[in-house]
């Protein structure tokens, strides 16, 4: 972090008056942290990438279950559970040790973002993408509270809201982009 606030007061006057500098400065020390990240945890990128597509999977997996087979919520996360955990214990072979113990906790927790109402979010995608914050989540947080309950369902809760976001997002953008083009429409007419 204090690197970060380096780059950004010593390129200050530099870049006066180009736009996107500490968006720039953020995604790439965002880089930086996820691969320093994947260091720590001693896995491979493969892994990482494993798990990611493992949260999204469930994510969507469940909600499929549960809102087109009409198979409820509650039965959905559980079938999810239950068969990232058999398959897991019938292939232990197949996956490494590190996945074997925690790609059932990662697909379990991110099964719940599935048991959201087809009124509040319906969107396949934006469920995948809960699922894949939900593991960025879990491995930042699982430390931390390692031995407390609802650490799961905590983790889907802000991963789901997370998504559900990104349209009070877009519809602020728009908003924004009208008053510009009432403003630019004000200074033409004023100019006429």
């Amino acid at each position: 972090m204090l690197l970060l606030g380096v780059l950004l007061v010593g390129t200050k006057d530099t870049f006066h008056g180009v736009g996107g500098k500490l968006g720039d400065f953020s995604f790439c020390w965002c880089c930086v942290c996820f691969f320093n990240y994947i260091s720590y945890f001693s896995m491979g990128i493969e892994q990482y990438i494993l798990f990611l597509v493992g949260g999204g999977v469930s994510a969507m997996f469940t909600f499929f279950l549960h809102v087109d087979l009409n198979q409820g919520p509650v039965r959905a996360s559980s079938l999810v559970g239950v068969l990232v955990g058999v398959f897991v214990l019938v292939c232990p072979d197949l996956l490494s040790p590190y996945l074997t113990q925690n790609l059932p906790l990662v697909c379990f927790g991110a099964s719940f973002i599935g048991m959201v109402s087809s009124k509040v979010l319906s969107n396949y995608f934006l469920i995948g993408f809960s699922g894949i914050v939900f593991t960025i989540i879990f491995f930042n947080t699982s430390s931390f509270f390692n031995g407390f309950g609802g650490g799961l369902g905590s983790a889907a809760c802000i991963a789901l809201l997370v998504s559900l976001s990104f349209p009070l997002i877009r519809k602020q953008r728009k908003l924004h982009k009208r008053g510009l083009q009432i403003k630019r429409y004000r200074k033409s007419k004023g100019n006429n």
